[in-house]
């Protein structure tokens, strides 16, 4: 049986975690809200950055599924898609971003979001964001944990 929250609705993600452990957010359906730093058309590239807590967090976004962006730069977007390992060496698209946007690049491999939404978030205060996330993951764990002292260990939020 699915559990009731493992659908393709993304789960709620901040680039610091992402940074933290990309092993385990790879794979997995994403939302993450930034400021729109960068797009190529040509590339089909975006970078997003978030500033939260006195730091800077940037991710490249894979724009090939959603076509081209209509938002201008520094606009607040969100972005659904799925976390995957991009392949940096040969002539990647990746070589092609500027310098002052460039991110940490491995030796092989880099995290970017293939983007399957992306829409306008101007307006969000994202303080309250991270406080409704923060709660919505409170939730979720004291729920989960009832759920298994009950026995209802298939139902379980992810």
């Amino acid at each position: 049986m699915m559990p009731v929250m493992d659908m393709a609705h993304g789960i709620p993600v901040f680039l610091h975690e992402i940074e933290e452990d990309t092993n385990g957010w790879i794979e997995k359906e994403i939302r993450v809200i930034g400021m729109l730093k960068y797009t190529q058309i040509r590339t089909a590239t975006a970078i997003i950055e978030q500033y939260l807590n006195h730091s800077k967090h940037r991710i490249i976004v894979d724009t090939l599924l959603v076509g081209n962006i209509t938002r201008c730069n520094n606009d607040v977007i969100e972005v659904l898609g799925k976390l995957t390992w991009d392949d940096t060496s040969g002539s990647s698209r990746y070589s092609q971003l500027p310098p002052e946007f460039q991110v940490k690049l491995s030796e092989e491999r880099v995290p970017v979001i293939r983007a399957h939404i992306i829409r306008d978030a101007q307006g969000l205060n994202m303080a309250l964001y991270q406080e409704v996330v923060k709660l919505r993951r409170q939730f979720e764990s004291d729920f989960n944990e009832l759920l298994e002292t009950e026995g209802f260990e298939d139902i379980l939020i992810t």
